[in-house]
């Protein structure tokens, strides 16, 4: 049976259950109760459930009674329940629910259209705008063309070029507005893509919101395979839109300028958002950058290269000989002990610059560090936001050494398992209870976690 609550606290009998419930998109937290009978052994029952439309797979099998889901998208469900006796047996068809729960206002078609409408004209006005300033200093520059001959024909290379540039700029934000609709799926790789790039891995992204400030990129330039986790400032809509530049600026120095050395590749993306934010100096107010780790390998040769800002890359390696890696970091060679073992495999991490891509008060060129890499290393690329998220039963931080821990207890499980197993988990540590609300813990921060095996 499934019991149903009313907003009042009572319980309705079975045959008032609701069926095909129609619910508001914040009205999107449910439990389901649920009760099985077998007269031999009454304590022996255990139950499987599955949430179509948010789960594929049927849970494990637990003896709990109870089942919630918070914060659940908009879309159509269906809850499904079987219950088993100590001999596997089960019912013969599953208890079902369905329910359908509406989506926000910023996912109607008026809002979205509102968005475009709104960010076309403010793109035209700025173009408009520029043109006219492009407009007067030709003016200025051609009444002193006799005097600054060599001048002007600087100052004109000068202007030729940022009049290119912000045709470039325009064209591609112009291409994402006819995309708004689906603007995150627009930032982030296709699955075939990340397929071809990254062949054995998984991706792990989980917004905070409807959309993301934490955003994946990767390509491939010739034999070099290129893949990044970054984290902008801030979150859901002006996280996004952050993003949406930090793949517009990746896009630009590596398929366009060619740059494939990954120190480079920061210290450029770096210079962009300086100039784009306008951050003159660094106690500007302006603190829009990004946490970003990069890696480049060479598929031929098996040598990784890594660079981050803030934030570093773990590398997962089974246990034989030396329990040490060696890397060349800026141009010289360094041993690195584990970070963390266990009996199989060591966690080596490799270190982030401490400082973010964005100005900064001590800025210097990024250091890249190379790896020769080995057939069933692991490497792993992620945001803050897993190891920083409240709950447990300490209302605590999850950190980053249970992190690492967390990591090497997975390294016997295929790749695609591993990112199911650090969803469960995220999931896990959030559903205790805030002692300052009385209610379970929320995810605080976006997260994306990518895990590849060599």
């Amino acid at each position: 049976t499934i019991n149903w609550i009313d907003k009042t606290g009572n319980k309705l009998p079975f045959f008032n259950l609701p069926q095909d419930l129609v619910l508001k998109y914040k009205e999107n937290h449910l439990t389901f109760k649920y009760s099985g009978i077998y007269l031999t052994n009454p304590e022996k029952v255990s139950y499987k459930y599955i949430l179509d439309g948010l789960e594929e797979d049927w849970s494990p099998l637990r003896e709990d009674g109870k089942v919630t889901y918070p914060g659940l998208p908009h879309g159509d469900y269906t809850f499904k329940v079987l219950a088993f006796n100590e001999r596997g047996e089960s019912s013969k068809e599953p208890a079902t629910f369905s329910f359908e729960i509406k989506p926000p206002f910023w996912k109607t078609k008026w809002f979205i259209a509102l968005c475009v409408v709104v960010l076309t004209g403010l793109i035209i006005f700025y173009i408009k705008h520029r043109e006219k300033v492009l407009q007067e200093e030709n003016r200025i520059l051609e009444e002193k063309v006799r005097e600054r001959t060599a001048q002007i024909r600087k100052q004109n290379e000068e202007i030729a070029h940022q009049k290119e540039h912000i045709e470039h700029l325009y064209k591609e934000v112009t291409d994402s507005i006819q995309y708004a609709e689906k603007i995150q799926a627009a930032v982030l790789p296709s699955d075939e893509l990340a397929k071809e790039v990254l062949k054995d891995h998984f991706i792990l992204f989980k917004p905070r919101d409807i959309v993301s400030g934490d955003f994946y990129w990767l390509t491939h330039v010739g034999d070099l395979n290129i893949f990044t986790a970054a984290d902008c400032t801030g979150h859901g809509v002006p996280g996004a839109f952050m993003s949406l530049l930090g793949v517009s600026f990746l896009n630009d120095i590596v398929n366009k300028r060619g740059i494939v050395e990954s120190n480079e590749i920061l210290n450029e993306l770096r210079k962009y958002i300086i100039a784009s934010f306008q951050q003159e100096k660094e106690t500007t107010e302006r603190k829009e950058g990004m946490d970003i780790a990069i890696s480049i390998l060479d598929k031929n040769t098996n040598i990784l290269q890594f660079s981050g800002a803030y934030n570093p890359l773990y590398m997962v390696r089974p246990k034989k000989g030396k329990n040490e890696l060696k890397i060349i970091s800026a141009g010289e060679e360094v041993v690195l002990e584990p970070s963390m073992d266990d009996e199989k495999y060591n966690l080596f991490e490799i270190k982030a610059d401490k400082m973010p891509a964005a100005i900064y008060l001590k800025m210097t060129d990024f250091t890249k560090h190379e790896i020769q890499l080995q057939k069933n290393d692991r490497i792993y690329m992620f945001s803050d936001g897993f190891a920083d998220q409240f709950g447990g039963p300490d209302a605590r931080k999850y950190m980053s050494k249970a992190f690492k821990r967390f990591f090497l207890s997975i390294q016997d499980q295929p790749m695609e398992e591993q990112k199911e197993s650090l969803d469960n988990e995220n999931l896990r540590w959030i559903k205790h209870i805030n002692p300052s609300s009385g209610e379970e813990f929320s995810q605080i921060d976006d997260i994306v976690i990518m895990g590849v095996k060599i």
